[in-house]
């Protein structure tokens, strides 16, 4: 996403979006309520990364955050 360039911005931007999405109201589905759980991955060009590669990057940083209860964002991180 354009201007979102570091861990600080992005988590800003995913704690905004969480926010915003608290206010709707959705009903919960068999007792467990509605939430959203992300996983980003950042690409400045430089690497020489295929689309699949990102695409598991952030997958993999998506169910990490799919492990914390509520709204949740997880930022790849090598290991």
């Amino acid at each position: 996403m354009p201007g979102v360039t570091n861990r600080k911005y992005a988590n800003s931007f995913f704690k905004r979006l969480f926010e915003n999405l608290k206010q709707i109201h959705v009903e919960s589905i068999d007792n467990h309520p509605v939430v959203l759980s992300l996983g980003a991955c950042f690409f400045d060009g430089k690497e020489d990364l295929s689309f699949d590669e990102l695409y598991c990057r952030a997958d993999s940083a998506m169910y990490e955050s799919k492990k914390m209860d509520g709204f949740s964002a997880t930022i790849f991180r090598k290991k």
